[in-house]
């Protein structure tokens, strides 16, 4: 594998951890980094004092220079400018005990779409990026996971539903969800994206 240069590490793999002290898998190490020398053309934008967001999801707005992340450990969303400035832009309620996950930007209308999650159920959430305005809301109880989203130019959002292994269409103009392709489970849905033409979501 090292010597079709995949760019395989086995360094940190712990079926190799009784190797790692031999001749020659060190050798078989100077290789791989051989191959693979690290490159490194980023730079430090922000540094967050709260050690304990753990985020999952990032989103940048190319229109206002900012990005946002969410929180898994307190429902909130923070937004920080490319000076290092952040502050928490929605938080939801600490009682809720929920978890963001998915975050998109709709930088024409100015929004952050949000997933969140609880031991309720899941919810999806529309912000104003720059007030942190809660503007739309949508949600199902019960066992779910709202996870990833995808955007439409024609106001509607598209969310996977990990726990029930589905995906929901929400309509901004109703306010509604629905479940699309309901004869169908998407095992573990995750990741979701909609073609340019907006004619299909993978």
């Amino acid at each position: 594998v090292v010597d079709g240069n995949f760019g395989f590490d086995p360094s940190r793999d712990p079926d190799f951890a009784s190797l790692r002290n031999t001749v020659e898998f060190r050798s078989i190490m100077d290789e791989v980094v051989r191959q693979t020398p690290p490159v490194l053309n980023s730079r430090s934008i922000a540094t967050i004092d709260e050690r304990d967001l753990r985020p999952e999801n990032l989103a940048f707005d190319p229109k206002q220079k900012n990005f946002f992340f969410g929180s898994t450990t307190k429902d909130e969303i923070v937004r920080c400018s490319m000076q290092s400035s952040c502050v928490v832009l929605a938080k939801a309620d600490p009682a809720e005990k929920g978890y963001v996950l998915g975050l998109k930007i709709d930088k024409d209308a100015g929004s952050v779409w949000a997933t969140s999650n609880s031991p309720r159920g899941a919810s999806l959430w529309r912000y104003d990026s720059e007030t942190g305005k809660l503007q739309q809301s949508a949600g199902v109880e019960g066992k779910h996971v709202f996870n990833d989203l995808a955007l439409s130019s024609t106001g509607s959002v598209y969310v996977t539903d990990t726990s029930e292994g589905s995906v929901y269409e929400f309509n901004s103009r109703t306010n509604t969800l629905r479940r699309i392709a309901a004869e169908h489970t998407f095992t573990a849905a995750n990741g979701i994206a909609i073609s340019p033409d907006e004619k299909r979501l993978y």
